[in-house]
């Protein structure tokens, strides 16, 4: 197991500041966090050689075994919030392996371990505004990304539908012109992802197969997976979609906010049949004391 140098202000193991990795393509000169480096030739935000035609996006599941091509030239990597303190964003030197980065939550929802990431990060980071003193900071901007598909595809994707920051990074890659799309790490397969996020970005993985770019899955991802043929493989289906439907009620009841809001809806809708059955009742009495005969 190799030993992760560290750097104690952004926490992040390893060190993307000091030796970083040679597959990098973007450089910085100057001093982050009382080191220097320089990777000549290049200036800050300037890619270094031809660009890359395949891209790694990888998730938070690579902290259980590392399955994107960190050590392939030919790829660029993609990392993504708070990678840069589980120790997988690396070659297999144990060095910072990054060539752009994206944290998509507005300034009040980071944290303070967060914040002094993205001021620090030493690669192009995507924000969803601008904020932060990071010269490096890019705001994503959806307008462009659907200028870029359209000028080059001619097709016109929908713009509007972005559920997680894996859905906006591939919208990116496709706009940026990338052939070949890797998803490691990333199943979606968790509470809210799995409710809301994994169909957003199957979407857009949809959307990149249909102009003829290349996918690739990584070998423990669940995406694009079902637990048998629907109709045809009947029972297995059946069986299969009923667990998953069962682990997704199980994690979504573990979330304190969710828990809230079904015990404020339950209060609501209490509320709500008590105030019917009064109005029934008042109904009735009014119907029996206007009926004829009524005492």
């Amino acid at each position: 197991m190799i030993a992760l140098s560290h750097h104690a202000e952004t926490d992040s193991s390893p060190n993307p500041f000091i030796n970083p990795s040679p597959y990098n393509t973007w450089v910085e000169l100057g001093a982050r966090g009382g080191a220097t480096y320089t990777n000549q030739p290049g200036l800050p935000g300037e890619r270094i050689g031809v660009p890359r035609k395949k891209v790694a996006i990888c998730g938070f599941e690579e902290q259980s075994g590392q399955t994107a091509p960190y050590d392939d030239p030919e790829w660029d990597v993609w990392g993504f919030n708070m990678a840069n303190r589980m120790g997988f964003m690396r070659d297999r030197e144990g060095r910072f392996r990054a060539d752009a980065w994206f944290d998509l939550h507005e300034e009040h929802a980071q944290s303070a371990k967060d914040l002094a990431w993205i001021n620090a990060c030493p690669v192009p980071i995507y924000l969803t505004h601008q904020y932060g003193t990071n010269p490096l900071a890019i705001v994503l901007s959806l307008e462009d990304i659907q200028a870029d598909i359209l000028s080059q595809y001619g097709r016109q994707p929908k713009a509007d539908y972005f559920s997680s920051s894996f859905a906006y990074a591939t919208a990116l890659a496709i706009a940026q012109g990338y052939t070949t799309i890797g998803l490691f790490g990333v199943s979606l397969d968790w509470g809210r992802e799995r409710v809301v996020e994994r169909g957003n970005l199957e979407y857009w993985i949809g959307f990149a197969q249909g102009l003829g770019l290349n996918i690739v899955i990584g070998p423990r991802s669940k995406l694009l997976t079902h637990p048998g043929l629907y109709g045809i493989e009947y029972d297995k289906e059946k069986d299969g979609v009923e667990a998953a439907c069962a682990e997704v009620m199980r994690q979504l009841l573990q979330s304190p906010g969710i828990r809230e809001r079904l015990d404020a809806g339950l209060q609501e809708r209490t509320r709500a049949m008590e105030q019917i059955r009064q109005e029934c009742a008042n109904l009735v009495e009014r119907i029996i004391y206007q009926s004829p005969g009524a005492v």
